[in-house]
């Protein structure tokens, strides 16, 4: 919402250099998007494993947990 109101371009399409915004923690979680391939993404991101790592994984597009993606300026 913050990014929008902004004026930062957001919607709910994964497209490579992404931010994806998702509800996974109590506080939300964001991700960087480093591929798209079909019908999933795949996101490089921090504390998702633990704290302080660093991970990888693929995500369905249609996942319920995205809130959307910010694609900068």
């Amino acid at each position: 919402g913050n990014a929008k109101a902004m004026g930062v371009p957001t919607g709910r399409k994964p497209v490579t250099g992404s931010i994806m915004v998702s509800n996974e923690s109590r506080v939300g979680h964001v991700a960087l998007v480093i591929a798209v391939e079909g019908n999933r993404f795949k996101v490089t991101e921090m504390n998702y494993k633990g704290f302080n790592k660093v991970s990888e994984r693929w995500i369905e597009s249609d996942s319920n947990a995205i809130k959307g993606f910010i694609y900068g300026k």
